[in-house]
Parts: structure tokens; C-alpha cells; sequence
């Protein structure tokens, strides 16, 4: 297994990012990647299917929803943009004390092309630190 993290201090409060992600849906309001995301249900065992900007479906599971730890994880079923297989990943946000957030995003996944390592590495710690920025605008946005 591979694994991806990525961690930003974001200018909002805690609470604020911990009610956009734990709805689940809207991802498309603050990941620049995804263009449109469906949400079937609420809470662990929930479904949504993202599509993203280039037309790449992503077909994902909610795992957990943790709201006393601020932790929501997720597992990607099925998705056409990198050569990975076991995708899951995770989002802890936690407050430092300041009033700001702290979000830890990361991602474990099998690779289905070993010669392409560095490059999933890569795209995914791209997408993910633009996909944070977006979160911490679209927060202080509901401010």
C-alpha cells in the first residue's frame, strides 16, 4: 500500500470545515478537480459519484463519519483518473487552539502501474493541496 498525505492550516475555524465535509456532498463547491458530485444518503454507507472537470467518474462509499473526532473517511469504488486500486481515504480536521483548522488529508492505495509511483504521488498531493484551498475558501465564504 501507497500512501498520500497532505496537511494545511487552514484561516477558518474548525467547526466551519468540519460542517462542510461531514455533509458528505457539495464537493464540487470547493474541489476545483470535481465539476459535479452526487450524494445517495447521509452518514457511513452512503454513496456519491463525483465527476470530474475532465468527464472521469469517481464512484465512492462514505466509510465513516466521525463528528467527536472531526474524522470522515471514504473509499473510491471505482474511478478512471490515476492507476490505483484500494483507494481510501481520510480527513481529519482538528482546531489549534487559535481558532484556526488543521486538516490532514491523506490517501492509501494500492498501484496498479508501479512505474507510475511518482507520478500518482505527485497528482494526488497537487490535487489535494488545491482541493484544501478550495475548503478553506468556500468556509470562510459561510463566515
Amino acid at each position: 500500500m501507497q500512501i498520500v498525505s497532505v496537511k494545511k492550516r487552514l484561516s477558518v475555524p474548525a467547526d466551519k470545515v468540519w460542517s462542510i465535509l461531514s455533509q458528505g456532498g457539495g464537493v464540487d463547491r470547493w474541489f476545483p478537480i470535481i465539476a459535479s458530485c452526487e450524494l445517495d444518503g447521509s452518514g457511513p454507507g452512503a454513496t456519491r459519484v463525483c465527476t470530474t472537470v475532465q468527464g472521469q467518474r469517481l464512484e465512492e462509499t462514505i466509510e465513516a463519519v466521525d463528528h467527536a473526532n472531526r474524522i470522515f473517511q471514504y473509499r473510491i469504488d471505482r474511478q478512471e483518473m490515476m492507476p490505483t486500486t484500494s483507494v481510501r481515504g481520510t480527513m481529519h480536521v482538528s482546531d489549534d487552539g487559535a481558532g484556526h483548522a488543521d486538516v490532514l488529508w491523506f490517501l492509501n492505495y494500492a498501484l496498479a502501474d508501479a512505474t507510475a509511483a511518482d507520478a500518482v504521488r505527485a497528482g494526488i498531493g497537487e490535487m489535494y493541496a488545491a482541493g484544501l484551498a478550495g475548503l478553506e475558501r468556500l468556509a470562510r465564504e459561510a463566515s
